[in-house]
């Protein structure tokens, strides 16, 4: 595929899957039935239930050979269970860098990083350090 079409590629991916909530359509941007399908069926799963009216926004993209990089910010409110805490009902940010490898048209690896600091601060699990902010 070419730098455009993964580039292309990955925005569809965010949008039908994480922001459509579309689990069904996994299978077109991973392989079926492998564990990397599996966490991301989980995790659309699982941040519909804590943050329903979650959107995720692509803030930057980098795309190289087989390896595209996006820098993510997911805005939702926490009116759910989240991870065994109860909903806080507060309005939330959180940014991502995540690392995705392609190969013959799909999603085969993804290393991520995620500012749960952050999220657990805005949801007042973890106290708040000074000077702490999302970017």
């Amino acid at each position: 595929m070419s730098t455009e079409s993964n580039k292309q590629f990955a925005l569809n991916f965010i949008e039908e899957v994480w922001n459509g909530r579309n689990v069904s359509a996994i299978p077109k941007y991973m392989v079926e039935g492998t564990f990397l399908a599996g966490n991301v069926a989980n995790g659309v799963n699982a941040l519909s239930t804590s943050f329903p009216d979650y959107h995720i926004n692509v803030e930057d993209i980098i795309v190289e050979e087989d390896k595209v990089v996006l820098r993510t910010t997911m805005h939702g409110t926490n009116t759910g269970m989240f991870m065994g805490h109860p909903a806080a009902g507060k309005a939330v940010q959180v940014g991502r860098i995540s690392i995705n490898k392609l190969k013959d048209g799909k999603i085969v690896s993804v290393a991520s990083e995620s500012d749960w600091l952050v999220l657990y601060q805005q949801l007042g699990i973890t106290p708040k350090i000074e000077g702490a902010e999302v970017s």
